[in-house]
């Protein structure tokens, strides 16, 4: 008779959590019977934790539902380590919101706009978790020079952790958007390596993640920067999307197309999913607007337009006279979205216009460039919803991640 297969939950403390992208996709990471369960959040947003709490405790009572509905504090931490003890929590993770800003003659980390990034480090010195992961703006490796992130990764490695930083490419991992992301891991003890890439034909690891090393002057300079493989196959947006019905400005649809031969990852955003297509609704767009869109091809901004002269006002649509050279600007339906902002429902955003619609996203296809299965339910209304999707970490990043870490914990 075979043995039978080992079944264990990493216990997982989800900080900063938002709506949940993060621990979504560490529930979705498994490893030879080895999977996470995520026992406790800490946001002060309302309406993310609401999402949080429906997707993830809506079994538990009221009363002991896991989620500490206030920012992260010395006295929340201390309720942490009071309910889970120390060096009993397996991963702790995080994004701790950081402005970079240090004054002259004191640590960045000193300043009282970083106060959030130490809570982070203190949640961490304290519950001595087995493992954490930081995740960030890439900005973070650059503020002040790079003097915040040095100084993270040195007081991570003084609280007995070896530690791994580095920029990652979300389209390596089958994230339809290339969404770069400043990711820092840290392990007590035992090895850890890059995740593998995933094949954007079958969804399965492609074997020898390949990163780009950078090595500073000094230890803590080190950094790992992901690049795109030349021939590397991405999941595009159109691939992402092809179910979605096409839908006009101010228009909504809760019907999903047919598509013939539906690849790997139409299967793994409609696992489970409700019967009826849920936030496919588009915001109702200005007259010019929608005119100025329809000008517009796969790839190609309004600042690309030919400048509209007097005699010809209100007969052709208008160029913006202001604005950043990504603002109003058409997705390529063959390549992955850029990267999803917390305003991709409003065409002056960046790289937020449909491929072929003259309208920007809808929620909807906000949450398939992040990989959210339909499945998983929002809470709140469509601003927060919006925002909710544009701030998270893509789950299937998440879970590309969180299985190199279970690799890590089973070799302790």
């Amino acid at each position: 008779m075979a043995p039978k297969a080992k079944h264990h939950k990493y216990k997982v403390i989800d900080l900063f959590s938002g709506c949940g992208g993060l621990s979504l996709g560490l529930h979705m990471s498994k490893v030879e019977g080895y999977s996470y369960e995520t026992v406790a959040a800490v946001d002060i947003w309302g309406a993310a934790c609401d999402t949080l709490q429906l997707n993830f405790f809506q079994d538990l009572d009221a009363g002991s539902i896991p989620i500490f509905r206030q920012g992260l504090t010395p006295e929340v931490i201390a309720k942490l380590k009071r309910q889970f003890g120390v060096g009993k929590i397996d991963l702790l993770v995080g994004g701790p919101p950081c402005q970079g800003f240090s004054s002259s003659g004191r640590r960045a980390l000193d300043d009282p706009r970083n106060h959030l990034v130490l809570m982070y480090l203190k949640a961490i010195q304290e519950l001595k978790p087995k493992a954490f992961l930081m995740e960030n703006v890439v900005g973070f490796t650059t503020f002040q020079g790079g003097k915040i992130r040095m100084e993270v990764v040195e007081e991570a490695r003084r609280s007995g952790y070896e530690v791994f930083p580095a920029i990652l490419q979300a389209s390596l991992y089958g994230v339809p958007q290339r969404r770069r992301r400043f990711v820092m891991i840290g392990i007590q003890s035992g090895k850890f390596s890059w995740p593998d890439f995933v094949d954007a034909e079958t969804g399965k690891s492609i074997r020898g993640s390949l990163s780009k090393y950078w090595p500073g002057k000094n230890e803590p300079n080190e950094l790992y920067i992901q690049q795109i493989p030349e021939g590397f196959s991405e999941v595009s947006f159109g691939a992402a999307t092809a179910d979605l019905p096409s839908i006009k400005s101010g228009q909504q649809s809760q019907k999903y197309r047919k598509v013939r031969g539906r690849n790997w990852f139409l299967e793994h955003v409609t696992k489970r999913a409700p019967s009826e297509l849920t936030w496919h609704q588009s915001s109702d767009h200005a007259d010019y607007l929608v005119k100025m869109m329809s000008e517009l091809k796969q790839g190609m901004s309004a600042f690309e337009l030919p400048p509209v002269k007097a005699s010809q006002v209100g007969k052709k649509p208008f160029r913006p006279k202001t604005g950043f050279s990504n603002s109003y600007k058409r997705i390529e339906r063959d390549k992955p979205a850029p990267t999803i902002t917390r305003n991709f429902t409003t065409p002056s955003s960046a790289n937020c216009i449909h491929p072929t619609d003259d309208r920007a996203l809808t929620p909807r296809e906000g949450a398939r460039a992040q990989s959210f299965p339909d499945s998983y339910e929002f809470v709140g209304s469509s601003t927060e919803v919006r925002l909710q999707i544009g701030n998270a970490v893509p789950p299937l990043l998440a879970k590309a991640l969180g299985e190199a870490i279970i690799r890590s914990l089973r070799s302790m």
